[in-house]
Parts: structure tokens; C-alpha cells; sequence
């Protein structure tokens, strides 16, 4: 996805109350530049966001992040470009 410059996309999922999620991978896609980021974050938006995984470049990193949602948490992928030009990142996560 082309992220214009100075700006942030996300994709946001809500895991509901109780239910416990297991996030095993996450793959970004990212522009090679310290200012732009891809990364999987849990209690985005919140009081105590983790990130759970970042890149700056190409990545694909195993996880076995055990999630349990209250019905208000966001797990995000998070693209970010802090630079004075659009660049296009990804992501994707996979879990159960």
C-alpha cells in the first residue's frame, strides 16, 4: 500500500472478551529507511501498547504471542512513513 508522506495506515482487528488468539507470524514489507516502520502491535491506541514485532525492511519473523482479548483491545499492523515522500509498505500476520 502506498503510505502518502508524514503518515500512518493501519489495519485493525478486535479479539473478543475471553477469547485467546495465538499470533504466529508476521511479515513486513518495509522502505530500507530508518523513518518508515511496519510493525504488529497489540493494545494499539491503548494505555500500554506492545509492540510485538517491527521492521524497517523486509521481514518474516515466528511468534508465539498468546493474546487474550476484552472485547476493546486492537491488534494493528501498523505502517508508518515519518519521511517527506510516499513509499509503498506491507504487512500481514497470521494467527489462530
Amino acid at each position: 500500500m502506498e503510505v502518502g508522506a508524514l503518515s500512518e495506515e493501519h489495519a485493525d482487528a478486535v479479539i473478543p472478551d475471553g477469547e485467546s488468539w495465538t499470533i504466529r507470524r508476521f511479515t513486513g514489507a518495509g522502505a530500507y529507511l530508518d523513518d518508515t516502520t511496519v510493525s504488529l502491535v497489540w493494545d494499539y491506541g491503548g494505555a500500554s501498547p506492545q509492540i510485538l514485532a517491527a521492521t524497517h525492511g523486509d521481514a518474516q519473523v515466528e511468534l508465539l504471542a498468546e493474546l487474550v482479548g476484552n472485547g476493546s483491545k486492537i491488534l494493528a499492523l501498523v505502517l508508518t512513513n515519518d519521511t517527506d515522500s510516499a513509499h509503498t509498505l506491507g504487512g500481514a500476520w497470521e494467527g489462530f
